[in-house]
């Protein structure tokens, strides 16, 4: 097999591992039946088969960093527990490091006991986004399905491009480097999450969960559709004044930073899946308003603004632009900002929300999901972010971070307070 090329935001998160994250992209998923695990472990490999990337480890080079094929054993790629605790093995594999250099970008767990199976996945950020894991969690139940059903077909290799090209194409950008304005590709920032004393301790790995139920979650719904809010700007709004009640900023007003798709912007019929293409925008957003309704129009108009901006085009070219440097020159500028980062104490609170994971029918055979959510990365101090995903109308916000520099009490009362928020809409 040969090699797959790698790209600058592939980059990105390969060096954020172990710097400002863990750069782990994870769900758990809870089935209504008993899972082969033959038959999961060779879902795996015939994923692997559809998306050769799956089955590569990242070689580091000077300039240009390549996706390279290894024959993992499928003991690597899918574990068995069987167990009287299934929180803590859960817990416990959700912990685990993973090492793109050393080990495939892709590991699950399935984890059983006498009552019920459950299934861990775990994606190295380097491979792919949270857009990208979606795609990922599809393909595995596909295959899966189709084991069962003794197909022998295997559905075609994907050979497209993992790049940005096609986006530029998409908006009619021929030369990105003629178009790119640095200054529309900044972002600023004011506030971040502070270090907790004990920051010389070992960080261990912690996540906390806000989940809202079908009722709930349908009366926000309503709530967005009535004032013609996307949920997403909802989510914001809690988020932003939980973070303001919890971390008290100087600033009367402060930004937050929020994921955009790419692929959004692709042909419909796109199969750029498994890959990095997304872009990070700023909403800048003002002083908070009592009125809890009024604060959500308010990240609605700012999120629009932000949008309208151009900003993820130069972002992303700005991105691009960085790789022409080659990857050592990248990691070290990466570092360097980090570095920058942890002295002023500045690092924007980010929001990521996948939507949907149920937006198809997914199932492992004739086996039911009966659970699904997104544990989404753990950032050390002062970065921090909100993941979000929805399955059959219960929404989960994931708050993934490093204990002790991020105190458990801050993510209690945060997600207490966006609760609260939240309740408003009901």
């Amino acid at each position: 097999m040969e090699t797959i090329a790698s790209t600058p935001q592939d980059w990105f998160n390969y060096i954020a591992r172990g710097l400002s994250s863990n750069a782990l992209i994870q769900y758990v998923i809870r089935l209504d039946g008993e899972i082969d695990y033959a038959l999961l472990s060779q879902a795996v490999l015939r994923s692997i088969q559809v998306e050769p990337v799956l089955g590569c480890r990242f070689q580091e080079e000077e300039l240009q960093p390549v996706w390279t094929p290894v024959a993992f054993e499928p003991e690597s790629l899918c574990w068995l527990v069987e167990t009287n605790d299934i929180q803590k093995e859960i817990d416990c594999f959700l912990s685990q490091e993973l090492d793109a250099a050393q080990e495939p970008p892709i590991k699950l767990c399935l984890i059983k006991d006498n009552k019920q199976n459950v299934i861990v996945v775990k994606l190295n950020h380097a491979v792919c986004d949270g857009a990208g894991s979606k795609y990922f969690l599809r393909l595995l139940a596909n295959s899966y399905t189709q084991l069962c059903q003794k197909e022998a077909v295997v559905p075609a290799e994907n050979k497209l491009p993992r790049n940005t090209q096609a986006f530029y194409e998409a908006l009619g950008i021929q030369e990105p480097q003629s178009y790119f304005d640095p200054k529309k590709a900044e972002l600023s920032s004011s506030w971040g999450f502070p270090v907790e004393d004990g920051e010389t301790a070992t960080p261990v790995f912690s996540h906390q969960l806000l989940r809202l139920g079908k009722t709930d979650f349908l009366r926000i719904r309503q709530f967005a559709k009535e004032h013609q809010y996307s949920i997403n700007s909802v989510l914001m709004a809690a988020y932003y004044l939980a973070l303001r009640e919890v971390l008290t900023p100087a600033e009367r007003a402060n930004e937050l930073q929020f994921t955009v798709d790419l692929r959004s912007y692709l042909p419909a019929d796109s199969q750029q899946t498994i890959c990095n293409l997304s872009a990070i925008l700023n909403a800048d957003l003002p002083t908070p308003n009592a009125d809890f309704s009024v604060m959500v129009g308010l990240v609605e108009k700012a999120v629009k603004t932000a949008l309208a901006s151009d900003g993820l085009v130069h972002g992303t070219i700005g991105g691009d632009l960085a790789g022409t440097f080659g990857f050592q020159a990248t990691a070290d500028f990466f570092k360097a900002d980090w570095t920058n980062i942890l002295e002023t104490g500045k690092c924007t609170p980010m929001i990521s929300n996948l939507g949907r994971l149920d937006a198809s029918p997914t199932s492992f055979g004739e086996i039911t999901i009966s659970d699904l959510y997104l544990v989404s990365p753990a950032f050390y101090a002062p970065a921090f972010m909100l993941g979000v995903s929805t399955y059959e109308d219960v929404l989960t916000v994931c708050a993934s971070y490093y204990n002790p520099g991020i105190s458990h009490e801050h993510i209690q009362k945060l997600l207490a307070i966006m609760k609260n928020y939240l309740a408003t809409c009901c």
